[in-house]
């Protein structure tokens, strides 16, 4: 199952359940997140590479809330939260899960604009010490990928 969309799945989920929910979207974003990932990544028949499966979801995630106007960097904070959960459960890295899912913000933030960009490092950076620089560093990759596509 080479390339599965998991990025559009995740964002129509966000879109068709949470434009109701307001505070509460980033907790739901967080569960969606944790249940995607973990069937995802251990299903054998829906396996794909990890990176580009907790990239394309987390991207999708936050897609979805900023297309219905929710709270992005909270978002990013209470799934980033979630991530040492699924990192048992699928015996990967949580750093690798929590930088390829940075980066799966980092491509909606930079879409986004400088203030979402900023408001999603400044949030990360406060709840999670020193990640701040990873997900800078994911924007700045994100933004040169973005250029290069122009």
């Amino acid at each position: 199952m080479d390339g599965y969309d998991f990025e559009k799945l995740t964002r129509e989920i966000v879109v068709s359940r949470f434009g109701d929910l307001a505070e509460k979207a980033p907790e739901a974003a967080a569960e969606v997140a944790r249940k995607t990932l973990v069937t995802t990544l251990t299903d054998k028949a829906a396996r794909q590479d990890p990176r580009l499966t907790v990239t394309a979801v987390c991207r999708g995630l936050l897609g979805g809330l900023l297309f219905i106007n929710q709270d992005l960097p909270a978002a990013a904070v209470r799934v980033l939260r979630v991530l040492g959960d699924v990192a048992v459960d699928v015996h990967l890295s949580p750093e690798d899960l929590m930088t390829w899912a940075m980066e799966g913000f980092a491509a909606v933030a930079v879409v986004a604009g400088p203030e979402a960009e900023h408001g999603i490092e400044t949030a990360i950076e406060q709840q999670l010490m020193g990640a701040g620089s990873v997900f800078t560093a994911a924007c700045a990759a994100a933004r040169a990928q973005k250029g290069a596509a122009s």
